[in-house]
């Protein structure tokens, strides 16, 4: 039993990053909760915080480096795990406080709140601003988020009587979208009501709500986008439309729409059957721009550039690009933390430095909750970095283990299947939760998914890059090579076709929830402990 305990309160101090994570995660979902917010005023928060951290900085320089080495481990525990996680369980109240008190503050809600006069709609209201992100049809509805320059109160006939300025966002929701033609960073200007409805899941609180501006799309109107910052969104705009034609006029509609999402992150246009035949697949992770479409990136910019020797100039070369990539398709979970690991993992080489994956990871994840904690409710957030924790911490166990099997033995023919199979298994395992949870639903086949098309996938996302690239230079020669892209995504499609019928490889999960997540992950991480123990213990008895 001591010698248990002695593991586990080791593990804990050597992971202490974990633990920070956890602190700042477990303190946002409580304060958007409110169990905190009502208790603690942010100033009390404040001073607590600064008192912990405090006394976190006198207790650690009270040891010396060499009385550091031979401390116990509750010392260790006491000074690298519990007061950090307390400290970040009260930031992460703090910012939940900041998050709220900014949405209570909206405009939007102030101007609902003034005008509503006990109706649940404030009508008569024009409001002016740039689309934000890409419009999605749900429920014979368009809907769009809306940057909002200018509010309106409409006067008589409907003129702009006197406008605010809101630099806000508003959900749009047109019910006539029949022959609309809107894309994001259009400026327009539309006459119609704010409204004000129950959600539940769109922001913190158990009883949240939503202001909402409901029209026509014969309220709607373009207009032109007028200054500095509007010229890049237009500049964005742009780029992204000569993309995206470029993909519609040299592939098949099919394929094209996959391209759009796989590099444009775009995925409105993939008809719902080929997003359902991905999912049954356990396929819809390609989807996602993550590491290996920056990897692809990063290499060709080492490719172009391979010729200067400064590794400060191969750096901000490479953040410049990450940079303007992100703006290029908007803010998504999965390719904000790979390119916070790839600066990471820059840094460390131009500085000769080793890194650690693992750290890399716990800090990458710090640093998108604080950035928006929002990320928390966001699919895509929980699965690249359950995917990327799989990788560092489940794929190894699984690779040892299966170095003791004769079967996975074999020589370099067999190596590339063997691994795609253990990464595939230690993936749908660290994400069999995310899947139950947000999907209701699981596949048992990604295995044979995965080794069917991903020999496909690298070669069809690599020439979607390259053409992608060339296409901006130079158009012909970019749909030249990007024509034989579809030998590839026809593949995929086909393959994908088959294996989503089998149906009865999907289970299904009605009452999966965030508790039975959390008994899985608890049991899924003392299993991993418990055979890397065995291992470490059969290595040493060689």
């Amino acid at each position: 039993m001591k010698c248990i305990k002695k593991n586990i309160l080791s593990l804990i101090s050597n992971e202490y990053l974990l633990f920070w994570a956890l602190g700042l995660t477990a303190g946002i979902y409580a304060g958007s909760r409110n169990v905190l917010c009502d208790i603690f005023p942010d100033l009390i928060l404040i001073l607590i915080i600064i008192f912990l951290f405090t006394a976190e900085m006198l207790i650690a320089a009270g040891i010396s480096s060499g009385q550091r080495n031979s401390c116990c481990c509750n010392e260790k525990l006491f000074i690298f795990v519990i007061i950090p996680f307390l400290i970040l369980f009260l930031m992460g109240n703090l910012v939940t406080g900041v998050y709220e008190s900014k949405e209570g503050s909206s405009i939007f809600l102030n101007i609902f709140d003034y005008e509503k006069e006990g109706s649940s709609v404030v009508k008569n209201i024009i409001i002016e601003g740039r689309v934000s992100n890409h419009p999605q049809v749900s429920y014979g509805n368009l809907n769009f988020l809306l940057a909002v320059d200018k509010i309106y109160k409409g006067g008589p006939g409907g003129a702009p009587e006197s406008f605010l300025k809101a630099g806000e966002l508003i959900n749009v929701k047109l019910t006539d979208p029949e022959g609309s033609f809107i894309n994001r960073d259009d400026c327009i200007i539309l006459n119609g009501s704010f409204k004000k409805i129950h959600s539940k899941n769109s922001g913190y609180g158990l009883n949240s709500y939503d202001i909402i501006f409901e029209t026509e799309y014969k309220n709607l109107r373009k207009i032109e986008c007028l200054g500095p910052l509007n010229k890049l969104f237009t500049l964005r705009s742009r780029i992204y439309e000569c993309l995206k034609n470029a993909f519609y006029r040299y592939l098949k509609s099919e394929n094209a729409c996959v391209a759009e999402a796989v590099i444009l992150g775009n995925r409105n246009n993939i008809p719902d059957c080929v997003m359902d035949s991905f999912k049954k697949c356990g396929l819809y992770h390609l989807f996602a721009i993550s590491g290996l479409h920056l990897s692809f990136f990063v290499s060709l910019i080492y490719l172009i550039f391979r010729r200067i020797r400064k590794s400060i100039f191969l750096f901000w070369a490479v953040i410049i690009f990450l940079a303007a990539y992100n703006f290029l398709i908007g803010e998504k979970a999965s390719t904000l933390r790979a390119s916070v690991m790839a600066v990471f993992i820059l840094l460390a080489g131009m500085m000769g430095r080793e890194f650690s994956y693992r750290i890399i990871l716990y800090i990458s994840y710090i640093i998108l909750i604080i950035y928006n904690p929002l990320f928390l409710y966001d699919l895509g957030f929980w699965m690249t970095f359950v995917s990327m924790a799989a990788l560092v911490f489940v794929y190894p166990v699984m690779r040892s283990l299966a170095g003791n099997v004769p079967v996975f033995r074999g020589g370099k023919a067999g190596f590339f299947v063997i691994k795609i199979i253990l990464v595939t298994i230690s993936v749908q395992a660290a994400l069999f939760p995310v899947l139950a949870y947000f999907f209701r639903e699981v596949s048992l086949i990604p295995v044979f998914a995965n080794v069917f098309v991903i020999s496909a996938f690298y070669p069809f996302l690599f020439i979607l890059i390259v053409s992608s690239i060339i296409i901006i230079i130079w158009p012909p020669l970019g749909g030249f090579i990007l024509r034989s892209a579809s030998i590839f995504s026809g593949y995929i499609l086909k393959t994908v076709r088959i294996l989503s019928r089998f149906d009865y490889f999907i289970i299904n999960f009605d009452n999966f929830n965030k508790a039975s997540a959390i008994k899985y992950y608890l049991v899924f991480i003392i299993i991993l402990i418990l055979i890397r123990t065995a291992l470490r213990r059969a290595d040493n008895g060689k």
